[in-house]
């Protein structure tokens, strides 16, 4: 676990978000004592150490953990799971239910293009025994496609959208968080992503009808 705080350098500057203490475990280990007169062995449980800056080179190692930790977190989840897999799932489910010529089956290929075969490279090489992910990443493999598996189990579709998820993670405030790109970004972005898909899709489907109507 990190905590981080909003570090403001001067008034004229934003500042910048810094790390200032890491736990790397959170179960507490046991330390075992020999009692020299009876020779029997007693165990105790002693507090994971919490490390700040003024840790030195341990401090420094506790980053590179969390750094880790974080493109785990980043590959396995967001990249791969909430992006490649996701969008597999949308596409399949769209050529195999959808024509050909539907609207939705034409915006989509455009998106799609060549998903469906970096996934399958993706489970015979990238994530499977002896892949990249293996010999390279921190954790086992079988603790990374855990993390997989667990963040797909808790995707919501309806809480995917960046409004949406800046809210449930509450990173939509610019006062406690002055400066974050991709929050910054998205705001500008998503609104026109958004009205542009919505009058792609209107063209067809107007209203909810339209769509419990559609047989073809």
């Amino acid at each position: 676990m990190a905590m981080f705080v909003w570090k403001k350098q001067t008034d004229d500057e934003v500042g910048e978000l810094v790390p200032v203490a890491i736990q790397c475990h959170q179960h507490p280990p046991r330390q075992w004592t020999r009692d020299d007169s009876s020779g029997e062995w007693s165990s105790t449980t002693v507090p994971n150490p919490i490390f700040t800056p003024l840790d030195g080179v341990k401090w420094q190692m506790a980053c590179s953990a969390v750094n880790c930790a974080d493109a785990t977190h980043h590959e396995m989840v967001w990249h791969l799971g909430r992006s490649h897999i996701v969008m597999e799932a949308a596409y399949l489910c769209a050529r195999r239910t959808l024509a050909e010529n539907h609207p939705l089956t034409v915006l989509l290929a455009q998106h799609s293009e060549f998903t469906l075969a970096i996934n399958d490279y993706a489970t015979k090489h990238l994530i499977a025994p002896g892949g990249q992910v293996d010999e390279l990443f921190g954790g086992t493999l079988d603790g990374t496609l855990t993390v997989l598996a667990r963040s797909l189990a808790e995707f919501r579709l309806d809480r995917a959208d960046p409004l949406t998820d800046m809210l449930d993670r509450r990173i939509e405030s610019h006062a406690g968080l002055p400066d974050y790109p991709w929050r910054d970004d998205a705001e500008l972005l998503w609104p026109i992503l958004l009205r542009w898909v919505t009058r792609y899709v209107e063209l067809y489907y107007g209203h909810d009808d339209d769509v419990r109507l559609d047989h073809a």
